[in-house]
């Protein structure tokens, strides 16, 4: 089974500290993030650092931004992972899904079925997995 995990960060500095939690190597060589890997044998695909929307922008009849979309400060990211991975954050979390530096895991959905495990998931969200 798998996992997908809605997580916001200050920043992307405090994203890598705390995804150190996991003992996975999570980084290349130069110190960009890795966008899969693997952890106890199980594998995790991550999708970080993008935009999410707050407010979307007001255009007029001609395409034109009338008000500027609002967007969120903080820095996002998706982590699909299998149950064992999001179990091992509950754990190091102590259930509160709350990671170092302010990092939070604000949703998790089990992909098969749709349950959501923890938080509240967004209703749109900015990324999806295909």
């Amino acid at each position: 089974m798998s996992v997908d995990c809605y997580i916001r960060a200050p920043n992307e500095g405090a994203f890598k500290a705390a995804l150190t939690v996991l003992d996975a190597q999570t980084t290349q060589p130069d110190g960009s993030l890795l966008s899969s890997g693997r952890w106890a044998g199980l594998r995790f695909d991550l999708d970080a650092g993008f935009p999410v929307v707050v407010t979307p922008a007001v255009l007029d009849e001609e395409g034109d931004v009338v008000t500027p979309a609002v967007m969120d400060p903080d820095w996002h990211a998706n982590l699909r992972c299998a149950d064992a991975i999001y179990d091992r954050l509950g754990e190091v979390t102590r259930g509160t899904y709350q990671l170092p530096g302010k990092v939070e895991i604000l949703a998790a959905v089990r992909v098969e079925d749709g349950e959501v495990l923890h938080g509240t998931p967004p209703a749109t969200p900015q990324r999806v997995w295909f």
